[in-house]
């Protein structure tokens, strides 16, 4: 009768079924794996090349400034006719005329400007695959802890799953005692109401889970679902305070990157200085058609110079504006090295107690379940009551889940530890090649 339903209803389709028509089974998910896509689908990163990209064109563009400019031109003129009797230069009282030349241009001094100019966009492009790198490893630190997340949310529904698969069970079993008069209805009563609120946890749970696993496709941009692979063992750096902290200072890259910010400002005050240099220039032109008087002139060459005596105070306001900005990014240098020590503090701090919290819990679970085996026994020895069973299990399912969170803290916390040192800790095929070297 059962089968029918099912089949008039369309809730069951023998042939249908996954085995039989071949299709795969979701694939488990390895943080490895997790990372892996992450980084390669990651806009932030993309965006972040992207710069890169642009600040080494702009190299490109300061490092022409100097090089010679080559140009085609020509010209087509007409004018007013003039009666050339009257004086002047023949050349420029016709009425048309034609000239085509090649014009040569080579900057020859610009008061150090393209030299400085060179070094800013030289440490903007350091600075953006510096924060790229740092990037990189917060995109490395998200998807992991969302990973472990996932993990710790799947471990807890499991729990919970196991406990009401258990109290399901006992709760059929104080309704048969009930029936031959050896249990109470208040102990049924009891069970069916830690029952439904522990469906109800299993519920909620199960809602985290789906959460979790949705915040983890959105960041390795894949459907994750196949079942999580356990979190791999993590090494720990020195928690030794001022190893910690020198690792940081001179490994972490959104540091490195201020600190080339702070080149790029320093060289932008050599590029504003330029301006009370005078400038000198040379321009050669190779004639191929000209018409009138100078048309027996093939080629000629100028130097130009130019001093700025007085602009209004531009260069003045211009070098104040690029040394306020070269004092801000040496603050926000100095103001970051200190964060980093406030950081490091912390992590060490957070994986500490993250630690002892779960020791203590492990040790919890693992009295607990004791507990409730021995009541358990107890029980069907008539020793024990049904409530102390009860309470038992219940203390039971409490302390694995809280477990389960605070192994999720705990790696976390390792993880935090790593980054405040700039680095990530080696993980799958990539992290056993960088342990043997």
């Amino acid at each position: 009768v059962v089968l029918a339903g099912c089949l008039l209803l369309g809730a069951w389709d023998p042939g249908s079924s996954a085995a039989e028509q071949g299709a795969p089974a979701p694939e488990t998910l390895t943080l490895a794996r997790c990372l892996a896509l992450a980084e390669r689908q990651s806009e932030t990163l993309a965006l972040l090349l992207e710069e890169i990209r642009a600040s080494r064109a702009d190299e490109d563009q300061i490092a022409a400034l100097v090089r010679p400019r080559l140009a085609a031109k020509g010209s087509y003129t007409q004018q007013e006719r003039i009666d050339a009797t009257v004086g002047g230069s023949r050349g420029f009282t016709l009425p048309e005329r034609t000239e085509t030349w090649l014009a040569l241009e080579q900057p020859i001094f610009s008061g150090f400007r393209d030299l400085y100019a060179g070094r800013q966009a030289a440490a903007q492009t350091r600075s953006s695959e510096k924060t790229r790198e740092h990037s990189l490893l917060e995109v490395r630190l998200a998807v992991s802890e969302a990973y472990a997340r996932a993990l710790a949310a799947q471990g807890r529904l499991e729990a919970v799953e196991s406990s009401l698969a258990l109290e399901r069970s006992r709760l059929a079993e104080l309704s048969a005692r009930l029936e031959v008069g050896l249990s109470r209805k208040t102990e049924v009563l009891l069970a069916e109401s830690q029952t439904a609120r522990h469906e109800a946890a299993r519920i909620e749970i199960a809602g985290e889970c789906s959460d979790a696993r949705a915040f983890l496709e959105f960041l390795v941009g894949e459907p994750a679902e196949g079942s999580l692979e356990e979190f791999p063992a993590l090494d720990l750096p020195s928690l030794e305070p001022a190893w910690l902290l020198d690792r940081a200072l001179s490994r972490r890259a959104d540091l490195a990157a201020l600190r080339r910010q702070e080149e790029a400002a320093r060289a932008g005050i050599g590029v504003e200085e330029a301006g009370w240099w005078p400038t000198l220039n040379m321009t050669g032109n190779l004639y191929d058609r000209r018409e009138g008087v100078s048309s027996d002139i093939d080629w000629d060459v100028s130097v130009a110079a130019q001093w700025p005596l007085y602009e209004g105070g531009r260069t003045e306001a211009a070098i104040r504006k690029a040394k306020a900005r070269h004092a801000q990014a040496v603050l926000s240098v100095r103001q970051r090295q200190r964060e980093i020590q406030r950081e490091a503090e912390e992590a060490v701090s957070a994986y500490r107690t993250a630690r002892a919290a779960r020791e203590s819990r492990e040790k919890e679970v693992a009295a607990a379940a004791e507990t409730e085996q021995l009541l358990s026994e107890e029980f069907r020895q008539g020793i024990a009551t049904p409530i102390e069973r009860l309470t038992a299990q219940d203390a039971l399912l409490s302390a694995r889940v809280a477990l389960a969170g605070e192994l999720l803290a705990e790696h976390t916390a390792i993880l935090r530890v790593w980054a405040v040192t700039g680095e990530f800790p080696p993980i799958g095929e990539r992290g056993e090649e960088e342990k043997k070297r």
